[in-house]
């Protein structure tokens, strides 16, 4: 059996150094890590490449491209194909109706910080500034229950180190983790699309 790979961050002392080779850990690059090391060997060592999108992450691309649009001001959004996705959105703009005022918004803002002598880098969804400080926010889809003390949450903030970086690479902002629950229904035989999509 093939040991499990070291952590990402250990390339920290060699970027300290002033090594040119390495590229900054990214957020998603340690967080897949911290899910499964395997997974991150895979992806990062071995570069495999899935031979298909699952229809999870094709559904939660749907969602997160509506959503860059959405918070950059846009009124005239194209809505997903997907009818599980198309309902997220609708439900969304019904719930929030507009993104509200802010000085200013950046939509897939790229970051790269020095955070505890690693060179990191990332892609914030979102960040404004709205009464004179950071507002960062965070988009996720998801299918767990997240109802205040659920798991989920609890797992965010034990496991999830992508806040924690945004924390240190942009001191005194605050985050919006932003999470959408994906309706846990299946459309019936006779059902059109539309009055799926309603129920959901």
């Amino acid at each position: 059996m093939n040991p499990l790979p070291a952590p990402p961050s250990g390339r920290g002392g060699a970027v300290g150094q002033g090594s040119p080779s390495l590229p900054p850990l990214h957020a998603s690059e340690a967080k897949l890590w911290h899910i499964c090391p395997r997974k991150w060997k895979h992806a990062h060592l071995d570069r495999r490449v899935p031979v298909a999108t699952s229809e999870a992450i094709s559904r939660g691309s749907a969602v997160h491209e509506w959503l860059a649009q959405w918070w950059g001001g846009e009124t005239a959004i194209a809505l997903p194909d997907d009818p599980i996705a198309r309902a997220c959105c609708i439900g969304y703009a019904a719930m929030w109706r507009s993104p509200g005022s802010a000085l200013s918004t950046l939509v897939e803002h790229p970051w790269r910080a020095h955070i505890g002598g690693v060179d990191c880098a990332g892609t914030l969804d979102v960040l404004r500034v709205v009464d004179g400080l950071d507002l960062i926010v965070e988009h996720k889809t998801t299918s767990q229950d997240i109802a205040p003390g659920s798991l989920y949450w609890r797992q965010v903030v034990t496991t999830d180190p992508q806040v924690s970086m945004y924390r240190a690479a942009f001191p005194g902002a605050k985050v919006l983790y932003d999470v959408l629950r994906k309706p846990a229904l299946r459309q019936k035989t006779t059902e059109t699309e539309d009055a799926f999509v309603a129920r959901c």
